[in-house]
């Protein structure tokens, strides 16, 4: 019977530290998104997905209207040099 009780001691032991281990691990991991969001939002000026997704659109929509812009002014300067 001790035997199966040191056993059991020590199987629950190094489930511990493995859960121990695990605390530490997201514990490191929690900190480190943290710093990523701190920086995308300093970068960026957004801090959330949804802000994220939300420039994104905007900056989709400038993007079109630029190229719209380029190809209209080509085309009057294609039309106007006769190319």
């Amino acid at each position: 019977m001790p035997s199966n009780l040191n056993e059991i001691k020590k199987d629950l032991e190094g489930v511990m530290k493995e859960i121990t281990k695990a605390k530490t691990d997201y514990n490191k991991l929690e900190g480190q998104e943290m710093e990523l969001v701190r920086q995308l939002e300093d970068e960026t000026g957004v801090g959330t997905i949804e802000e994220a997704e939300k420039k994104v659109a905007e900056l989709a929509k400038l993007i079109e209207r630029k190229q719209s812009e380029i190809d209209s002014d080509y085309k009057e300067l294609k039309d106007y040099y006769d190319w």
